[in-house]
């Protein structure tokens, strides 16, 4: 198998997105090579019982998930679980599909091992990833949902893109979580705030 310290020089001459794409395409090819998934499934996946707990009815094996951001259009979900995550946090995933802020727009902070975005939740939107979820859907581990508003839709709108991505996901996700935190859509941030928060967990 690879040393990630061997290759590491290497994958930081590229772009940072453009080597995200390469592993994207890996992990997609990884499960039609025969055995190499159960075999990356013994050496990485640890099962104790000191690390597992079950949380509203879901189970996971050990603490350490895959926080969204990284599989935005559940692509790579298989290949994922094979790595040792207990959970999968996929998105953020909006209604339409959206291409994002222009580029560059992610970053390598190589002294602070660190990695700064500024993606703008560009996915393919609901529908294609809802098709892809329906087809792995109930899976080995949790599978969450991150959702969030177009960036097109207007403010007074917003819940209208939310309720409609909670609704979709109903069937083919463990558990959703609500962006409205991210700092890359213009003034998502303002519907951090009680009276909205309200009316849509209501």
């Amino acid at each position: 198998m690879l040393n990630y310290q061997a290759i590491r020089p290497f994958v930081f001459k590229m772009n940072p997105e453009t080597a995200h794409s390469i592993v994207e395409f890996m992990t997609k090819v990884a499960p039609k090579i025969p055995m190499l998934l159960p075999f990356l499934s013994c050496k990485n996946c640890i099962k104790d019982s000191i690390l597992s707990q079950e949380i509203d009815g879901m189970a996971f094996y050990n603490p350490i998930g895959l926080a969204a951001g990284f599989d935005k259009n559940a692509t790579m979900v298989e290949s994922l679980c094979a790595l040792g995550f207990s959970h999968l946090e996929l998105g953020a995933v909006t209604p339409l599909a959206q291409s994002g802020n222009d580029k560059p727009r992610l970053w390598r902070h190589i002294q602070e091992e660190s990695i700064q975005n500024a993606m703008g939740f560009n996915n393919e939107g609901v529908s294609a990833v809802n098709a892809r979820l329906k087809k792995l859907f109930p899976f080995a581990i949790p599978l969450g949902v991150n959702i969030g508003k177009n960036k097109i839709t207007p403010q007074e709108e917003a819940i209208k893109d939310y309720l409609s991505l909670a609704r979709n996901f109903t069937q083919t996700s463990d558990y959703l979580s609500i962006n409205i935190s991210s700092p890359n859509t213009p003034n998502l941030r303002d519907l951090q705030n009680s009276i909205f928060v309200q009316e849509l967990l209501g």
